[in-house]
């Protein structure tokens, strides 16, 4: 399953065939082509997530990406990330020994950290594909505006 992306991306690919409308065409396609790339790799660490939010930020203020499918891609990596082992690491300089007895806190509630973290995995593939086909999916007025100006090119 870690070469899946392989093909998801050359699906992806093969859906960018109609062409590029614009700017905010290329980036809604840029963000779906990053998505597919994170949704089908074996191993995706949460600050990766980081680098797709100016993206659907600017998506987002543009109308291009709906507010919920924008916070999901924060909300959901944010809240696996407290379910991981990252944030009592973060003290390990400051604070030895709250780090220490975090780690043996959270070593105690394994189980329901791992439970945790599948269970929110699945809401992160759901938001994902969903903002995948969004941004895949060419809006009316791109299509219709480019056929509408090589029509009248033609004439």
């Amino acid at each position: 399953m870690g070469l899946a992306w392989m093909p998801a991306m050359g699906i992806a690919i093969y859906t960018l065939r109609r062409g590029i409308f614009g700017f905010t065409d290329l980036m809604r396609k840029s963000l779906g082509m990053i998505l597919v790339f994170y949704l089908t790799r074996s191993w995706l660490s949460e600050p990766n997530v980081i680098l797709i939010l100016p993206l659907a930020l600017i998506l987002t203020a543009s109308g291009e990406l709906n507010s919920l499918a924008f916070n999901a891609i924060w909300i959901l990596p944010l809240v696996i990330t407290i379910f991981n082992v990252s944030p009592p690491q973060l003290l390990a300089l400051n604070f030895p020994q709250a780090m220490e007895r975090m780690l043996n806190l959270l070593e105690e509630m394994r189980t329901l950290r791992l439970v945790a973290r599948i269970a929110l995995v699945i809401p992160w593939h759901l938001a994902g594909w969903w903002i995948v086909a969004t941004c895949f999916k060419s809006a009316p007025s791109q299509v219709d505006g480019a056929r509408g100006d090589l029509l009248t090119s033609q004439a």
